[in-house]
């Protein structure tokens, strides 16, 4: 594998992270018990987006990394092998 793919994969990889960790931090209610005999209610985070957005980027751009290293190492058309 070449070096601009590995990039693109541990670009992907982090992106994937990110958006789950994302999720996983929206979706996951906290429990606020006010005194003794009270019910547990749930309330939702105050969530940044900037976690998903980093993450988003980095997929799309480590995406698009994996597919132009393959064009890169191909050898002009005058220059090619016939």
């Amino acid at each position: 594998m070449q070096f601009g793919k590995i990039q693109g994969l541990a670009l992907v990889v982090l992106g994937i992270v990110l958006l789950g960790i994302q999720v996983v931090f929206y979706m996951t209610p906290t429990t606020v018990i006010s005194g003794p005999t009270a019910a547990s209610q749930a309330e939702h985070h105050k969530v940044s987006p900037f976690m998903g957005i980093i993450g988003l980027v980095s997929l799309v751009g480590g995406a698009a990394m994996i597919v132009t290293a393959n064009r890169r190492d191909e050898p002009n058309s005058k220059n090619r092998v016939k």
